[in-house]
């Protein structure tokens, strides 16, 4: 199945679309609809993409529809329009066209020491479709921060690394740091040959990183760690901001 990026038609923020109740029955010609799980993104790596699936029309069959979606906080609590951009909309379907239609939610990274979010993308009046999966979740992490330190003293931060998928075995993952707007030696000591382990069936580890005393009137600023990890012969890497705040 071909998978395309679509324009969306999108209703104004606040706007409440209300479906009927979620047990239509299918017609004849009606195929099923889904949405899926958006991959886990970071704040500062987005936007979630959800991805609608619809199901080939039985035989003989024109097929032309659409259905309606919108943006739902979930877990963590996020807020519309401060963590993601709330959205509505509909995707179409021209006759006999059943391709996957992918929704873009932007979302925004606001530098709180929060717990990861999860947004939902939820489904609503379907024309010449049956929905079969109404809401898809998407999860945002957090950018890590690090406080910095009164005074001439250093702190240990430590970062939560968390690779894709949870292991049934325990994991290996070095990491390095990379300077953004924060300069190591003076804003952190840098890393290049760090090492840590993820216990069997944890979602993350831990990586310190060492952050230096500024000066009054310090602004945010930034650095990236970078992590390598290899888990059942399959190698992965990934990248992601961390915020020095006072």
């Amino acid at each position: 199945m071909m998978a395309v990026a679509v324009a969306v038609a999108v209703a104004a923020a606040g706007a409440v679309v209300a479906g009927p109740a979620r047990s239509a029955a299918a017609g004849s010609c009606q195929p099923s609809v889904s949405v899926g799980n958006a991959p886990k993104v970071s704040e500062d790596q987005g936007p979630l993409r959800f991805a609608i699936s619809v199901a080939p029309p039985p035989a003989g069959c024109d097929f032309q529809g659409s259905v309606g979606f919108q943006t739902e906080p979930a877990a963590g609590n996020p807020t519309p329009n401060v963590d993601y951009k709330e959205m509505t909309g509909t995707v179409s379907w021209p006759l006999n066209t059943p391709i996957m239609k992918i929704v873009e939610v932007p979302i925004y990274e606001d530098q709180q020491a929060e717990p990861d979010e999860t947004v939902e993308l939820c489904l609503h009046s379907p024309v010449g479709v049956t929905i079969v999966s109404w809401c898809g979740a998407g999860q945002i992490k957090s950018t890590p921060i690090c406080v910095r330190p009164e005074g001439d003293q250093s702190a240990a931060c430590w970062i939560p690394v968390q690779p894709s998928q949870p292991g049934g075995t325990a994991v290996t993952v070095d990491y390095s740091t990379v300077a953004g707007t924060a300069t190591p030696g003076q804003d952190y000591v840098g890393v290049t040959g760090g090492r840590l382990t993820i216990p069997a069936g944890a979602s993350e580890g831990l990586a310190p990183v060492e952050v230096l005393a500024g000066r009054p009137g310090d602004p945010d600023e930034r650095f990236e760690l970078d992590y390598r990890l290899t888990r059942d012969g399959v190698p992965e890497t990934g990248r992601f901001t961390v915020v020095i705040v006072r």
